[in-house]
């Protein structure tokens, strides 16, 4: 899969190389794509598009997710700890129990400024470390405070 900036320039062929930790992904566009299983851990992916995306058991594992756009994506069983979710936008996507009944997790994660509008986020994991807009109620948008 060639993976390309929103400018068309490739950044990335997973044909050519399957290591994607730490790769600079920046701007890269995955809309409407089907990232299922994908580990994407300690990647730098500042304002890249996932919108519509299906990513079913994602890893961000402090990943650069800053100003990314999530919108419609679906993130069912994705772990997003310790990333940096500043200004993400997270308007419809569902973030919440895969399919066996494990929810996603931001355990550690910084959402400050992030969109959460009508976001589902059902059950999903969060902890004492995990930085919040300061609009935003984690317990009644349905989040599991963990520890």
């Amino acid at each position: 899969m060639l993976i390309k900036r929103k400018d068309g320039i490739v950044v990335l062929d997973t044909d050519v190389t399957r290591e994607l930790e730490g790769a600079d992904l920046r701007q890269a566009d995955f809309r409407t794509k089907v990232l299922e299983n994908l580990d994407l851990s300690d990647t730098n992916l500042e304002e890249a598009d996932f919108s519509g995306a299906d990513l079913y058991w994602l890893r961000l594992f402090r990943s650069n997710c800053e100003a990314c756009k999530f919108n419609d994506a679906k993130l069912s069983g994705a772990v997003l700890d310790e990333a940096n979710l500043k200004g993400a936008d997270f308007e419809n996507a569902y973030v919440s129990f895969d399919q066996i009944g494990v929810a996603s997790s931001m355990l550690g994660a910084d959402l400050r400024g992030a969109r959460l509008n009508n976001a589902t986020l059902l059950g999903c994991e969060y902890d004492l470390r995990t930085l919040f807009p300061s609009d935003f109620d984690p317990v009644r948008a349905g989040m599991v405070r963990i520890g």
